[in-house]
């Protein structure tokens, strides 16, 4: 598959100038995340990982949102960039894992984080109303649910503090 040959010593990649380090990436193992987002072609993406495993025996690990990936176009078909993914992936991937976020105890963790003892009340008492909305806008993002609540807690730190410890009061903000 790839078309730029094999690393070089000088550092070169095909066209890519790769830093000193990765000049001999023989034996070693590499991770690259977020496929999705690559700026170059996926195919030339996939062709330099091919080249790690395939000339330099390197161990690839390689984390993407398939979905978003191997999204159809508005007419229902694949880009050509999920085509080339698609194709190639069959012969490159070796294992896949689906990552599943746990909602329930990341809430935990970040209701954990909050300072004002008002507002971790606030969340503790919502919980399952929080989570239920969150469930319901299929985000599946939990870093957005995260900077949701930081959010919130740093507009309930500009009410008064009669203010915040009005559970339905705070609820309305939130949601219906």
């Amino acid at each position: 598959i790839f078309s730029g040959g094999k690393v070089g010593e000088e550092g070169k990649f095909g066209d890519i100038q790769l830093p000193k380090f990765l000049s001999d990436a023989k034996g070693r193992v590499l991770i690259f995340d977020d496929l999705e987002r690559a700026k170059m072609p996926m195919k030339e993406v996939l062709d330099y990982i091919n080249a790690f495993v395939e000339h330099d025996d390197s161990k690839v690990i390689v984390i993407a949102n398939e979905e978003e990936i191997l999204k159809p176009n508005d007419d229902g078909k694949l880009s050509a960039t999920s085509q080339d993914y698609k194709d190639i992936r069959e012969k490159l991937i070796g294992r896949t894992f689906a990552i599943q976020a746990d909602l329930h105890s990341a809430f935990s963790g970040f209701v954990e984080a909050v300072e004002d003892a008002d507002i971790r009340k606030f969340f503790t008492i919502k919980r399952e109303e929080i989570e239920t909305i969150f469930t319901q806008s299929n985000t599946d993002n939990l870093r957005f649910l995260r900077q949701t609540m930081l959010d919130f807690e740093r507009l309930a730190g500009a009410m008064e503090p009669a203010h915040r410890r009005k559970t339905e009061a705070l609820g309305d903000i939130v949601g219906p």
